[in-house]
């Protein structure tokens, strides 16, 4: 199976994880997400996993959320 036709595939919500990102701004919750996604990536808790589109950022209040999906089967 290529990657692109792993991507096609659905993902089942049993199956799909979150990292999440905050910060005062956007660009705070961003840095914050990229350190979260490393740090799972190092402990091995994304080993077979792919994202689901790209990063989404939105802002409640004063803070601010970054969150990436990924599909891990």
């Amino acid at each position: 199976m290529t990657s692109s036709s792993k991507i096609r595939e659905a993902c089942s919500f049993w199956d799909t994880v979150y990292n999440v990102g905050v910060g005062m701004n956007g660009a705070a919750a961003k840095a914050n997400l990229t350190h979260n996604i490393a740090t799972d990536m190092m402990d091995g808790d994304l080993n077979g996993c792919i994202t689901i589109g790209a990063p989404e950022t939105s802002t409640i209040g004063a803070v601010s959320y970054a969150t990436q999906a990924w599909c891990c089967k």
